[in-house]
């Protein structure tokens, strides 16, 4: 499922998405949310918001037929806020992509409240994505804090770093007295993965389960994980990041996610926690085929957390 819009990062996360469908065949389906009319001041300007996104919706379902032909799309006209509509649809999706609201200069509307919402509500893993530039992008990032939850971002970046035939490059950074580490952006040599048992048991379970992986271990040493994992992503295909981490919240997104996304740099996946008894993997919960929607256009039921619901 992808959310669609008219802007650069809107048509990027659509070819992202539907690029990804193209290769793993599975359906996509494409979402537009409109405002509620409670929103609209005038009962005209609210059915023109609402046309305006039908007509999207067909131009751009067009647009991704032509271009992958063997893909089935659907579409869904949703109405209400956009990350609750979002995830009301995403419990029967393997995974949502959206653009990201931020531009480049850090600004953008509402700070990146819809692309970061959506992560931190999603009942699936989500994939944010920037508008498209032109520079030499290569291999995938994770980090990896030891965590439970990290352990599932490491499985999905090592998944993707064999689909798209790159590197994975895994990052601790060193938070805590008892954490030695090299210094920043420092390369872990066989001294460092010794010093840092994260890092080598990361690495350990990556040689381990896939064996033909190109893996680059990482040590940084900072009080703070997103800076590191923004300047990785500079020039990344993906970035992958867990959702939580050791911070224990009870929230699906921490601060080092969200810092992230507030200053996206390459598409980037947020998987989900692990449930009780449970391992997600990219296996079974996002590489596999999800159910479909029938060809037409679905409407969303409305949103009712909304006003006037």
């Amino acid at each position: 499922m992808v959310g669609v819009d008219s802007s650069k990062a809107g048509h990027a996360a659509l070819e992202w998405a539907a690029m990804r469908a193209a290769h793993f065949h599975v359906p996509l389906n494409l979402v537009r949310v409109v405002p509620g009319p409670w929103a609209f001041r005038h009962a005209d300007r609210y059915q023109a918001s609402m046309n305006r996104a039908a007509e999207l919706l067909a131009t751009e379902a067009q647009r991704v037929s032509a271009l992958y032909p063997a893909v089935p799309v659907s579409t869904t006209l949703g109405i209400g806020e956009t990350a609750r509509a979002l995830r009301r649809l995403s419990a029967d999706s393997d995974m949502v992509v959206v653009g990201t609201d931020r531009r480049p200069d850090r600004h953008g509307e509402g700070f990146g409240s819809v692309s970061f919402e959506t992560a931190a509500i999603s009942n699936c893993v989500v994939a944010v994505v920037p508008a498209a530039d032109d520079g030499d992008r290569t291999g995938v990032v994770v980090g990896t804090d030891g965590s439970a939850d990290a352990a599932v971002a490491v499985e999905w970046a090592a998944a993707e770093a064999l689909r798209l035939g790159q590197d994975l490059t895994v990052i601790h950074v060193c938070n805590g007295p008892d954490e030695p580490g090299e210094g920043r952006g420092a390369r872990a040599n066989g001294m460092a993965m010794d010093t840092c048992p994260v890092l080598a048991a990361a690495v350990a379970a990556l040689a381990r389960d896939h064996p033909g992986l190109r893996v680059k271990p990482v040590l940084e040493s900072s009080r703070y994980p997103a800076p590191a994992l923004v300047r990785a992503g500079a020039h990344a295909l993906l970035l992958v990041i867990g959702c939580k981490g050791r911070g224990g919240l009870e929230i699906l997104v921490g601060s080092v996610a969200r810092d992230v996304l507030m200053d996206i740099q390459c598409p980037t996946l947020i998987t989900r926690p692990v449930q009780e008894h449970q391992m997600p993997s990219p296996q079974r919960d996002g590489l596999s085929a999800p159910s479909g929607r029938p060809a037409s256009t679905q409407p969303a039921p409305p949103d009712p957390d909304s006003p006037g619901s």
